[in-house]
């Protein structure tokens, strides 16, 4: 049976099952994002920097992750990621990028 058109389907907003379909699949993503951040955490675990000593991975990883923190994404529950964020962006020539 086809869905009855709404008044939102003529003022350009998706069909309600359009909508409910990217939220399912925003739901599905947040979830896969989730499963790569607790990896991040566990390959964290007892180390300040990726590979121990600060390297081009933590430059590179860095930017990707804290761009993610940007948005609508929890890192607390990945404290050794949240810790390692602030120590890369503690660095000096991160922290005067940042400042402008």
């Amino acid at each position: 049976m086809k869905e009855p058109c709404s008044r939102t389907h003529w003022t350009g907003c998706p069909p309600i099952s359009v909508a409910r379909s990217h939220a399912i699949e925003l739901e599905k993503a947040k979830a896969d994002l989730a499963k790569c951040l607790k990896i991040l955490d566990g390959g964290l675990e007892g180390k300040s920097f990726l590979l121990g000593d600060y390297s081009l991975a933590d430059t590179h990883l860095q930017g990707f992750v804290g761009w993610i923190s940007s948005m609508d994404v929890d890192l607390t529950p990945f404290p050794k990621v949240t810790g390692w964020l602030q120590r890369c962006s503690e660095r000096p020539a991160i922290a005067n990028l940042m400042a402008g």
